[in-house]
């Protein structure tokens, strides 16, 4: 039986999904089990391995989709606490007092903290990697981006601009 939770605004990286999908995957009572965010391509692979659900077809681009194939109601219980866990540890930060990183909101202030950074690695959704891209590009960095559903115009549009710097 399939059962779906869908967390509204919870953005979470294409690669950290795919490692979570991999470790709850061999969990005891879990026959199969997909963690993706809901963009339409995702939407797509669900429904081609048999997944997608009423509850995921309505999910956003930026909402985590989680469907689960188990006998056993309970198992989704189980899952989503290793969910949480393995979400949780991805954000636990160093205790070491010592340290002169902090956390940055801003392109400004990451340029502040990192004056001599050359790269950007960008990875959001499609919607708002134009204007990330551009960002990157307008404080003179490189910009490698792992991002899905870029407009064609908007890529041709930045790809122009990207090499305006190399010339």
């Amino acid at each position: 039986m399939l059962y779906t939770v869908i967390r509204k605004n919870s953005y979470q990286d294409s690669i950290n999904l795919m490692l979570l999908t991999k470790n709850i995957s061999s969990m005891p009572g879990v026959k199969e089990v997909q963690v993706m965010m809901g963009t339409d391509a995702n939407k797509d692979i669900f429904g081609e391995a048999g997944l997608l659900t009423d509850e995921a077809k309505s999910a956003e681009p930026n909402d985590m989709m989680i469907v689960l194939d188990a006998d056993k109601k309970d198992v989704m219980d189980d899952v989503l606490k290793q969910i949480d866990k393995f979400l949780n540890d991805l954000s636990v930060k160093s205790d070491d007092s010592d340290s002169d990183s902090k956390k940055v909101t801003n392109w400004d202030d990451a340029m502040k903290s990192i004056p001599d950074a050359n790269l950007a690695v960008i990875s959001v959704p499609g919607l708002y990697a134009a204007d990330e891209i551009d960002n990157a590009l307008d404080h003179n960095l490189n910009a490698f981006v792992f991002s899905d559903n870029v407009s064609l115009e908007d890529e041709s549009r930045l790809k122009k601009k990207a090499l305006e710097f190399t010339l």
